[in-house]
């Protein structure tokens, strides 16, 4: 198998949505595993996934929504890719119910000893009317991500730009150590890439508090301040053990994280610290042209 150059490929929506259908990453989202081979000469892959926890870095909807994603993606021999996914929400109040789409294109590059790698991205997000997805806010977004392989640890380290009424910086930065098995049925690979993310980023929301409106010293009333607060801090932290079957054409992919959200802001405005972590499973299927 040393010969056909396999790597391992993470797509940035799913940690963006995750980890992407979590928009957390990572983006995130799904993992694949292709052959230098295939990249060279450029590809088609469809797939079908299940995510058991939609959520945005953690934050979830009142009701807990799961949801399946068809998707599509080309990707051209010269590093530019194309990409869609569809989302539909499945909860209590609705069965597989048509949420949203994501639409990403952007350019893939790596160093000639696979020792980095990384891709530009930009990507628009469509949404229906009655989306329950909780980063339904957000319609654009742009990027990069860089990786840094070797035997060891592989160093993983992003940044966007988030757009909705306003722009929204963040960070991603973690580390992951691939482990590769012989081929179990012939043409195949197994792969496990135990995974650790930190998502750090900007977050817009107001402040409310009363001021004491004094007069000769002696309080006489209250007075009602709204303070526009612009705060950068640590969204969530993420661990998760994706595991990847490749046989010939065909990737299986299983991927369960968990994922604490910090610094969450609640409709008071206030920062109350983290929240409640969230175990979550991605499941996929993918097939390669």
């Amino acid at each position: 198998m040393a010969n056909k150059g396999y790597y391992l490929l993470i797509p940035v929506w799913i940690i963006c949505f995750a980890p992407a259908i979590t928009l957390g990453q990572s983006p995130a989202d799904t993992t694949g595993i292709g052959s230098s081979d295939t990249a060279a000469r450029g590809s088609v892959k469809i797939g079908l996934g299940y995510n058991s926890g939609l959520n945005y870095f953690g934050r979830t909807d009142s009701l807990r929504s799961s949801g399946f994603y068809p998707s599509l993606e080309w990707d051209l021999k010269d590093g530019l890719y194309f990409s869609s996914n569809f989302i539909f929400e499945n909860n209590q109040q609705s069965s597989l119910q048509y949420a949203a789409t994501i639409l990403e294109g952007g350019y893939k590059f790596s160093s000639s000893g696979q020792h980095f790698s990384g891709n530009l991205f930009i990507s628009k997000f469509l949404y229906a009317g009655n989306s329950a997805l909780v980063q339904s806010a957000i319609q654009e977004q742009t990027g990069v991500n860089l990786s840094f392989l070797n035997q060891v640890v592989d160093i993983n380290l992003g940044g966007d730009i988030k757009f909705s009424d306003q722009a929204d910086w963040g960070l991603t930065a973690g580390l992951d150590h691939i482990i590769r098995f012989g081929s179990l049925f012939g043409k195949d690979v197994l792969v496990l890439d135990p995974s650790v993310y930190f998502y750090g980023g900007t977050q817009h929301f107001t402040n409310t508090y009363f001021k004491k409106i004094n007069v000769l010293f002696i309080p006489i009333t209250q007075q009602q301040e709204n303070q526009q607060i612009n705060k950068f801090g640590l969204l969530a932290w993420e661990c998760s053990v994706p595991v990847v079957l490749a046989i010939n054409k065909l990737d299986f992919i299983l991927d369960p994280a968990y994922i604490t959200p910090e610094n969450v802001i609640q409709p008071s405005g206030r920062d109350s610290g983290p929240g409640a972590g969230l175990f979550y499973l991605n499941l996929q299927v993918t097939y390669r042209f």
